[in-house]
């Protein structure tokens, strides 16, 4: 029988073979991050009809004298190259720059995947959408940091989470006071007069020192046994352990003292009989001193705002002043630190401030006192309170505290960290989505539902994460396309039907011989 009877027959079935892997390319061509195939032949083995003769002397050597029986599949290759990529603009696609693969999990193994179009399913856990395979990673604590050696699992993102308060620690102050304010100047003389704490309950005598200003002072019930009577220079003092009934009230820093003659209630409920809200008018002749206020919602650490107002007021001393404390609202009280002095230097630096922490105390123990620090600038510095002689600016620009917060919304960034953004305005890290990388990525094995295996091949997967241990990144909102080349599969598949053509036409010819041959006999 004719050798040529079966290389013809084995290019057939090869190129049929090629023909198959063209067929799976091309019906691919729109599968997230599909990864085509190639198809290589090798020779098949050679028939020794003579062997090689060394050269005997004057006359040349003879070659070997083969025929070939053939050919078969040299390898069916993975071609990994990278895929250009879609923008999707769904928060949860994800795709890859670089070589590395997705990790998943069905439970009992791991398989990977370059597809990464992911979702969360009824337990808040991120699957492929295609298998319902877990994506894998490392999950966040409550406060957003990732433990060292923390070990790769099931990444989980309920979106029920919520993000506990952070207790005001810090507040920082910014902008100048006026080294040329003016000072205070006391009243010459006391004067006096009558108070109406509440109409037809409460009424009441004023009399004041020489230390008291003209104007408006506003008595306000902070909480059950405290009031506070505020200036109109925005100098405060608060006094505790204030009884009910007919009594007098001294406001000693102030130089007020008003002396009721009806009975009135000291209980936190607002309405008929109590101090709240009742105005004192002063009238003399002293000159009010320049003022800054400046406020701020700080929080406790139930989460809970307090109002926290800081009034400066120019001091006699050179380049010195004085600053008062007090929460508005009824939501507290100043415990210790209501009050304290700044003083600048003649080039208008921060020599001093004092004290440089506050505590407050909820109303009702609703929740405990909390102690933050001000943050006036350094010393020396002018990276926060400034006295120079142009117009007062300063405030209080920022604070670390936040009350409690639902998640409402996730993001991944390039490194794979998925974080979220909660009602409270913020934003922390939940997880972080691992990334595997093999030597040889096309020896992994293709298992369906575009995930891979690893084979004897392939080297065992290497995880970590990108930005640390892999140098593959992420872009989030978009997926990998195939990298299927169309114009190259048809030019192929014209090639390989050439070719089943050609080894066809081996076997006609091939049998149109023998039949030559079997008609010798006639």
């Amino acid at each position: 029988m004719m050798r040529s009877l079966y290389a013809g027959v084995s290019g057939l079935r090869n190129h049929q073979t090629r023909m198959d892997v063209i067929g799976n390319n091309i019906a691919n061509v729109n599968t997230v991050a599909f990864k085509a195939s190639r198809v290589t032949f090798k020779e098949a083995f050679a028939q020794l009809l003579q062997g090689a003769s060394r050269p005997p002397g004057n006359t040349g050597g003879i070659n070997p004298v083969q025929v070939g029986s053939g050919m078969n599949i040299g390898s069916i290759d993975q071609l990994f190259t990278q895929g250009s990529l879609e923008s999707t603009g769904q928060n949860t696609d994800l795709a890859i720059q670089g070589d590395a693969m997705f990790v998943l999990s069905d439970g009992a193994r791991r398989v990977y995947t370059r597809a990464g179009n992911f979702q969360l399913d009824a337990d808040g856990r991120l699957i492929a959408s295609n298998n319902g395979f877990t994506v894998q990673g490392i999950n966040a604590d409550a406060l957003g940091n990732f433990s060292a050696g923390a070990a790769v699992t099931d990444i989980r993102l309920p979106l029920g989470q919520r993000s506990p308060a952070q207790p005001t620690t810090t507040i920082n102050m910014t902008g100048n006071l006026d080294q040329n304010g003016v000072v205070r100047v006391p009243a010459t003389s006391p004067t006096s007069g009558v108070a109406t704490l509440d109409p037809g309950l409460a009424t009441g005598t004023i009399t004041t020192t020489t230390s008291a200003i003209a104007g408006n002072y506003a008595i306000q019930q902070v909480t059950s046994g405290i009031v506070t009577l505020i200036g109109p220079d925005g100098i405060s003092q608060t006094l505790t352990g204030v009884a009910s009934g007919a009594q007098t009230l001294n406001f000693a820093n102030l130089g007020i003292s008003v002396a009721t003659t009806a009975g009135f209630s000291t209980t936190a409920t607002a309405g008929p009989g109590t101090l709240n809200g009742a105005t004192i008018n002063v009238s003399s002749n002293a000159i009010p001193a320049s003022t800054q206020s400046m406020g701020i919602t700080v929080y406790d650490s139930a989460g809970a705002p307090h109002n926290l107002q800081v009034t400066f007021v120019k001091d006699a001393a050179a380049g010195a002043w004085n600053w008062q404390a007090v929460v508005g609202g009824g939501t507290g009280a100043i415990a210790t630190g209501s009050n304290g002095t700044a003083t600048f230097s003649g080039t208008g630096t921060l020599a001093s401030f004092t004290p440089q922490s506050i505590t407050i105390r909820p109303a009702n123990g609703a929740s405990p006192d909390f102690t933050f620090n001000l943050n006036p600038g350094t010393i020396g510095q002018f990276d926060g309170l400034a006295g120079f002689a142009r117009q007062s600016n300063a405030v209080i620009n920022s604070q670390n505290g936040y009350p409690a917060g639902d998640l409402k919304d996730i993001s991944v960034d390039k490194t794979g960290i998925i974080s979220g953004s909660f009602t409270n305005g913020v934003s922390r890290a939940l997880a972080r989505v691992a990334l595997a990388s093999f030597n040889n990525p096309s020896g992994l094995l293709r298992s369906g539902d575009n995930v891979y295996e690893e084979s004897a091949n392939s080297g065992g997967a290497v995880v970590g994460f990108s930005g640390i241990s892999n140098s593959s990144f992420l872009t989030p909102g978009a997926l990998e396309n195939s990298n299927v080349d169309i114009s190259q599969e048809f030019t192929n598949m014209i090639v390989t039907q050439r070719g089943f053509q050609a080894n066809a036409k081996v076997i006609t010819t091939s049998d149109e011989m023998l039949q030559e041959l079997v008609n010798l006999k006639r």
